[in-house]
């Protein structure tokens, strides 16, 4: 996690930051994880029960029609991705578990995802599975040695993107952010 170690200079804690960019790695190729949250739905759905999922602020309330939950699953994966303020924000899919998982559009953008449920037969929970701040290096085939990552930060508040760092020499503890 790049931004784990990171702070702003000045008062408040970081919060909300986002890598905004990455540099080309030494002997390999850098690129920013989208955060994952996963809906669980357990329980049997009921007709006629509501879920109601927010995703950075924007709410959806998902009148369940079935009570197969893999017919719910489709249904909610559909309803979200055609969602006028959601579908902005993440992608959504299923797994054969039964799970949604909402991918964030935008690479290195934070989630704050929240679910619940009406009185029903199923209860809905959202969870974060990949969180924001993640980079993932991939070395060129048969590489073995030090790599140099470098990425941009910024806390969506102050200005814009801070420096470049480079995660070889600093081990993400130095200020991206000032």
């Amino acid at each position: 996690n790049a931004l784990a170690n990171d702070h702003r200079v000045g008062p408040g804690a970081l919060t909300g930051a986002i890598v905004s960019s990455v540099g080309a790695g030494t002997n390999g190729s850098v690129a920013i994880c989208a955060q994952v949250d996963t809906l669980t739905i357990s329980g049997t759905p009921a007709v006629d029960e509501t879920f109601n999922i927010t995703v950075n602020g924007k709410t959806l309330i998902y009148p369940v029609a079935s009570t197969d939950l893999s017919t719910v699953t489709t249904n909610l994966v559909s309803t979200i991705n055609n969602h006028a303020d959601l579908k902005l924000l993440v992608k959504a899919s299923s797994d054969l578990s039964g799970a949604v998982k909402l991918t964030a559009v935008t690479p290195g953008a934070p989630l704050t995802t929240s679910a619940a449920s009406s009185a029903g037969g199923a209860e809905i929970a959202a969870r974060t599975t990949t969180a924001n701040g993640f980079v993932i290096y991939t070395p060129n085939p048969n590489y073995n040695g030090t790599a140099t990552i470098q990425y941009r930060a910024w806390d969506q508040v102050v200005g814009t993107d801070g420096a470049l760092l480079d995660l070889t020499s600093t081990g993400g503890g130095a200020w991206a952010l000032v």
